[in-house]
């Protein structure tokens, strides 16, 4: 399922340029706003399902269950609010509820590496190496680019999911 999403992550990004537009971008299209909205519900629902599988390994359930579904929901919202080129308020609400969720997942890898570390130590070093490859790549990207382009979301879309795919391969 994670090539599905990475694949239809690619074709909507490609709908604009790679590397000076984003999804946001191509949402703002009349022809595929209701394509996103969908992609971004599907894909919101299927992190949030990834995440339950964590549910065995963290010690307070009901929070990371709360977060989780926040999260969930947030990147929901975003899709639903068009973002606009100027700083206009709903386009700075569509880019706080796209990005929290982002942030909220990193916390939750962040606090995840932490319930390992004691128990797999050399899963959570290679864990924090691909973390490594995967701020490097974005960092080129953003000083390339000047921006959070389709290519960014590409690669950060691949790195949640190695990330929940290497976790869970061991629960």
């Amino acid at each position: 399922m994670d090539y599905i999403f990475i694949l239809l992550t690619i074709y909507i990004a490609s709908r604009q340029s790679l590397l000076f537009k984003n999804i946001s971008s191509v949402s703002a299209s009349p022809k595929y706003h209701l394509i996103v909205l969908i992609y971004t519900c599907l894909i919101a629902l299927y992190l949030f399902y990834q995440q339950l599988s964590f549910l065995k390994i963290v010690s307070h359930k009901k929070t990371f269950l709360l977060i989780s579904l926040l999260c969930a929901l947030s990147l929901s919202i975003s899709s639903l609010i068009i973002y606009k080129d100027n700083a206009d308020l709903a386009s700075r609400i569509h880019v706080y509820t796209s990005l929290f969720p982002i942030v909220i997942i990193f916390l939750l890898q962040i606090s995840i590496l932490n319930l390992l570390k004691n128990k797999m130590m050399p899963l959570c070093i290679e864990l924090i190496k691909r973390f490594m490859v995967y701020i490097s790549l974005m960092t080129i990207i953003l000083c390339t680019f000047a921006c959070i382009n389709g290519l960014s979301e590409i690669v950060t879309l691949i790195y949640i999911f190695s990330f929940n795919k290497k976790v869970r391969s061991i629960l």
